[in-house]
């Protein structure tokens, strides 16, 4: 019989359920009561894509265009009306979850992240081939700078558009009850996190939480997480472990 090392725990992951859900589906083989409770709601920008248009109209026709979330891929190809338009163009992804949004679109990426992070995605795209070469970023309305950042400090031209804004979710009265009965909760970014500390008010102290990686537990540590644990790599196999180092019940073959 296999030791289902997770059998009854309560296990919120706190972005919307996918058709492939592979930390959902590691969690449930260990036993964990899985429930989705999607703390944002993707948007489209305050500038209606505008921004986005214009960037690819000047990027060139094998511009490069880096992605930092899978929520980037339909205002990408909303703004260059269709997928052949974006045929010749280099793209690098912050990770494996925007990797296979953009093939789905029948799209490649040059780049693929580890998933860490903006930071982590500059180091993998690295120096332009020629100082001042442009890219585009195609990042969320309200994006941490350390993408940007660490792009110009290697030498890119940078241009960071909009592709979608975020706001919190309003919580149903069955998501809001499995948040607040969950052994551990799973969040993905720092707005997830703070999201999430809105939902929980005073019950957020003590609240067993994993963090996707450090970006992300830096900002539930400042939104008043502090039971936190971090997980040691953005795959389903990290959270995996993360969860069940937060429950107390890690291995060596975890």
């Amino acid at each position: 019989m296999t030791l289902r090392r997770l059998e009854g725990r309560r296990i919120v992951l706190t972005r919307p359920s996918g058709k492939e859900d592979a930390a959902e589906a590691l969690l449930v083989a260990e036993g964990a009561l899985v429930t989705h409770v999607p703390l944002l709601k993707i948007m489209e920008p305050s500038d209606k894509g505008q921004a986005l248009r214009e960037a690819l109209d000047v990027s060139g026709p094998r511009g490069w265009i880096a992605l930092s979330s899978a929520s980037a891929v339909p205002s990408l190809l909303a703004a260059a009306g269709s997928a052949e338009a974006l045929a010749h163009k280099r793209f690098a992804v912050v990770g494996e979850a925007t990797k296979n949004a953009l093939e789905s679109a029948g799209l490649s990426a040059a780049i693929v992240g580890d998933g860490s992070g903006g930071a982590g995605l500059a180091a993998c795209i690295g120096q332009p081939e020629e100082p001042g070469e442009l890219i585009v970023l195609a990042v969320a309305q309200e994006a941490r700078p350390e993408l940007p950042t660490g792009l110009r400090q290697a030498g890119w031209e940078v241009r960071e558009v909009p592709a979608y804004s975020t706001e919190p979710t309003q919580l149903t009265a069955v998501r809001a009850v499995a948040l607040a009965a969950a052994d551990v909760v799973v969040v993905t970014s720092p707005k997830a996190a703070q999201a999430l500390a809105g939902h929980l008010g005073q019950r957020l102290r003590g609240r067993l939480v994993v963090a996707i990686g450090p970006t992300t537990a830096e900002g539930a540590a400042t939104a008043g997480f502090s039971n936190l644990v971090v997980a040691d790599a953005p795959s389903p196999e990290g959270v995996l472990r993360a969860v069940l180092k937060a429950c107390g019940v890690t291995t060596p073959d975890a």
